[in-house]
């Protein structure tokens, strides 16, 4: 079982609303110290109801489709904690959900890739978790990418045959 962050405002629509009723922790984004230091808190009990959380590093959607650069939190989180951190690098999700729209794209043809790599372990500063992780995902990221465009290619030598 795990929890991702949800931006507080989402807590206001349907879908927010039922995932504030379900204890996914609610983001606070731009509040200052004190609303980062209750955001660890609760993301901290939650890790010790043995639930995982699920945090996006970049904090939000790429709009030129390449990854931003890694936020803080969830390395200060894992560091405070004392877990691993599970990275996990997609690839093609820009084809299936462009950014800026909450529409997707179910085309033949559309591939995108999850692939889960070994957990990171702690380390002594949040701020080197953080730059590892960014230099594993980047680099994984790039290769998984170049993978759906040769598939992405391939299709559409298919069809154009």
């Amino acid at each position: 079982p795990f929890r991702t962050l949800v931006k507080r405002s989402w807590a206001f629509t349907p879908l927010g609303f039922n995932m504030w009723l379900a204890g996914y922790p609610l983001v606070s984004p731009g509040r200052g110290d004190r609303a980062r230091n209750q955001l660890l808190q609760d993301c901290l009990r939650r890790l010790e109801d043995g639930l995982s959380i699920l945090i996006f590093p970049e904090g939000t959607r790429s709009r030129n489709h390449e990854l931003l650069p890694f936020r803080r939190g969830a390395f200060e989180l894992a560091h405070e904690a004392g877990c691993s951190v599970l990275p996990v690098a997609l690839a093609g999700t820009d084809a299936l959900s462009p950014p800026s729209t909450w529409r997707f794209s179910f085309a033949p043809g559309h591939q995108m890739i999850m692939e889960i790599l070994p957990p990171v372990a702690p380390m002594e500063r949040p701020n080197k978790l953080r730059r590892h992780c960014e230099r594993l995902l980047r680099a994984h990221v790039a290769t998984l990418r170049a993978e759906v465009k040769q598939t992405r290619e391939a299709a559409m030598d298919l069809v154009t045959v």
